[in-house]
């Protein structure tokens, strides 16, 4: 067959790699109308090799190339297609992934905004002059309105897993269908 040798940046660490393969195994058990990414395991049994140059993996070939956003029926399968993930998705167990914060952990939004909740101009590195003092101000009333909502109501919502970074660039198509998602790396 056709596979893919994938080679791992090092934005996420070896564990977060880890529970994606962990992930993308349970999925290919699961009856889909379209493939998801699953890692052939080696004669050792791991998912991951190790190389001079960081980690790989090898992946079956999915058929398909990229949406048509032209195309009405690509953007009806993208849709139905998610829709369709995320019913199976909130059977996977909501263990936290390794290296990585929830939605709900503002204050690790990101590695560059240590501290959402007081974020200044000079912060980020721009000037303390308008329009960037209104903005912030106005950034920080929304982050507090948001953290009051997730010490409340958010923590009563059902929690499940999700990609992370769905979009219609991270699927395939051919022959009129949705062949595959990709790109878990965010779920």
């Amino acid at each position: 067959g056709d596979f893919l040798w994938k080679g791992y940046q090092p934005v996420h660490s070896e564990a977060s790699i880890r529970y994606e393969h962990r992930l993308l195994g349970w999925l290919a058990t699961r009856e889909l109308s379209f493939a998801t990414p699953a890692p052939v395991l080696a004669r050792s049994g791991d998912t991951l090799a190790r190389q001079n140059d960081g980690l790989h993996a090898l992946f079956p070939f999915i058929p398909g190339g990229p949406v048509n956003y032209a195309k009405l029926a690509n953007m009806e399968h993208t849709g139905a297609a998610l829709a369709e993930l995320q019913v199976v998705l909130a059977d996977y167990s909501t263990e936290p992934r390794p290296d990585m914060a929830g939605f709900y952990q503002l204050q690790e939004t990101h590695s560059a905004i240590s501290d959402p909740f007081r974020l200044q101009p000079t912060s980020l590195g721009l000037p303390t002059a308008e329009p960037f003092a209104s903005l912030l101000a106005w950034w920080r009333e929304e982050v507090a309105a948001l953290q009051a909502f997730l010490d409340g109501p958010f923590l009563g919502l059902p929690r499940q897993v999700i990609h992370g970074d769905f979009v219609p660039s991270n699927t395939l198509h051919a022959g009129g269908r949705l062949t595959g998602i990709v790109d878990f790396e965010f779920a």
